[in-house]
């Protein structure tokens, strides 16, 4: 049979369990719990301590924040502010270069008008003095009189005139 369930042992395994106990006890309250009572205690400072720390780091990001929102809204503003300069200014030269432009070209078509009209006098002159030429020849083959010049002349100039060529 086992010692343990021997109950003739029962006293002097009671008074080893007290013994043991007391003992393990007393270790554990003077030296084990102390112990780990101060490293509780040091974390709980060493977290308090992060806490703080991250604290001040977080008002400190808060801060650098704000700056750096103030910066980049000033950068924007700047940037828009520029843009807006360069808009304009290209928004004149624009309308300069099509001033410009606008006067050249009512100059060319001006001049082309004019040379239009001289090159049509010339025409009109040349196909004047053709008719001029030709109709008195023509009248005489085929009715056999022979026209005055003048009156030649002025019949042509008056159907130049009325057709307005």
């Amino acid at each position: 049979m086992l010692p343990q369930l021997d109950p003739t042992w029962y006293a002097s395994q009671a008074a080893w369990m007290l013994i043991t106990f007391c003992a393990t006890f007393l270790l554990m309250w003077k030296a084990v719990l102390p112990r780990i009572s101060s490293v509780t205690d040091e974390r709980q400072r060493r977290l308090d301590d992060d806490m703080k720390k991250a604290e001040a780091f977080k008002a400190e990001a808060e801060t650098v924040l704000k700056e750096y929102q103030s910066v980049m809204a000033s950068a924007n503003e700047r940037a828009r502010s520029i843009l807006e300069d360069a808009q304009k200014e290209i928004a004149e030269q624009t309308k300069a270069r099509e001033a410009d432009f606008t006067e050249r070209l009512e100059r060319r078509i001006a001049d082309g008008e004019k040379e239009l009209n001289e090159t049509k006098e010339r025409v009109l002159s040349g196909v004047r003095d053709i008719a001029a030429g030709l109709v008195p020849e023509a009248v005489f083959k085929l009715s056999g009189i022979r026209p005055a010049e003048e009156t030649a002349e002025k019949e042509i100039s008056e159907i130049v005139k009325e057709r307005r060529l």
